[in-house]
Parts: structure tokens; C-alpha cells; sequence
């Protein structure tokens, strides 16, 4: 099981990290009511889809909570495609709104796949450096444990950018900007990249060294 309850070094010691099976109903929920500040509306997902998932896939669920505050303040919901469903989506056959659990790849030995943020939304005025810090860690985390566990290698990172904070993280990240798509959001795309992606995480030398494995 990838770690949970937390806490990143380099992060305030108030945030700590929920995953798998220590996240509850009431997480998901606080989430969804995060959402509602977050997207606009025509971008908000099918809840009872995203919670049917995140109560089946725990361990691809990153919730932020903030103990000062005793709330959650983000969340993030990675999943991997199938490098298929990965080209399906730039070529705009699978979206947002329609990709399914069945492009999913969680369990299967050695294959490649793409890292997408399904789901990820944040209490207003976070930091964008700070939250940087806290996802590079558990995506590090979430790809460290498919690796060992499945070996699944992720060779493709890409972002459906749905709103402002979207953009700018994916700016902050230096994601290629790919395509526009035809419900408004932009998709940012590229070569998966340890040294690339998580500069900042506590895991970092773990993920290089399996990464240059043979």
C-alpha cells in the first residue's frame, strides 16, 4: 500500500496526505464540496462515477487535509490509460466526460501507460509551489507503487486542463501545450521524465533508480 496519513518533509507539518484505505466518505465528500468552488459547472464529473471509483481505486486517490484547519484543502485523482486510450484521447475519441474504468491500467504486468489527472481540485489562494511540492510526492508515490507492484511503466504524462489553476500548473511544470479540445479545456502532454517531473520529491532517488533499472 502506497503511505498514508503523511506528512511530506519540505510541506507544512500541518498538511498531511490521505490515501487508500484510511480515506473516508466524509474526505470524498469535502472534496466534492471543493470542486463546487473550483470548476465551473459544466466541468464538474459525474460524482457518484468519481466516488464508485476513488472507493474502488483508493490507492490512486491523494487527499490533502490540513489539521490546522481540520479540512480537507485538495485532492488529486491519478489514473493510468493504456497507451490507447492515451492516443484516443488526443485524437478526441475518449474525453473528459466519457473515459471509463475499462482504459484504466492498474494491474496488469508489464505494459506502458499514460499518467492522467482525472480529478484534482484545491481550496482557493493554496500556493501553486506548494501544492507542486505535495503532488510531485504522491505521484511519486503512485508510480513508484505500480512499478514494483505491476510493473507498469508510465512513458506518457498529460493534464486536461479545466480551469486557470490547471493551466498554471501545467505552465509551472513545463507541459508541452498539445491541442485545444472541442468542450473548451487544453490538454498538455509529454514524455514521462523523473528528473522532468518530480525534481522535489522526497522519493525522487527511489523513482529514478527503478526507472533505470533493467
Amino acid at each position: 500500500m502506497i503511505y498514508s496519513s503523511y506528512n511530506y518533509p519540505y510541506c507544512p507539518t500541518n498538511i498531511i496526505c490521505f490515501t487508500g484505505d484510511d480515506i473516508s466518505s466524509n474526505m470524498i465528500e469535502q472534496c466534492f464540496k471543493i470542486d463546487e468552488n473550483f470548476f465551473e459547472e459544466k466541468y464538474i464529473y459525474d460524482r457518484e462515477k468519481v466516488k464508485k471509483w476513488i472507493k474502488k481505486y483508493s490507492d490512486l486517490c491523494f487527499i490533502f487535509y490540513d489539521l490546522k484547519a481540520n479540512k480537507v484543502i485538495g485532492y488529486n485523482f491519478l489514473v493510468i490509460l493504456s497507451m490507447q486510450a492515451y492516443e484516443s484521447y488526443l485524437r478526441g475519441e475518449i474525453s473528459y466526460f466519457t473515459i471509463g474504468a475499462n482504459q484504466f491500467v492498474n494491474d496488469k504486468n508489464n505494459v506502458q501507460g499514460a499518467l492522467l489527472y482525472l480529478s484534482s481540485a484545491y481550496a482557493p489562494n493554496l500556493n501553486i509551489s506548494l501544492m507542486s511540492k505535495l503532488v510531485q510526492n504522491a505521484m511519486t508515490d503512485l508510480i513508484i507503487g505500480r512499478r514494483l507492484d505491476y510493473n507498469i511503466v508510465i512513458k506518457k504524462y498529460f493534464l486536461d486542463a479545466v480551469c486557470q489553476f490547471d493551466e498554471e500548473y501545467a505552465k509551472f511544470m513545463k507541459l508541452p501545450f498539445v491541442k485545444q479540445t472541442a468542450y473548451g479545456s487544453k490538454i498538455y502532454a509529454g514524455d514521462f521524465n523523473p528528473r522532468t517531473f518530480f525534481p522535489e520529491a522526497v522519493n525522487y532517488d527511489i523513482l529514478n533508480t527503478i526507472y533505470n533499472r533493467n
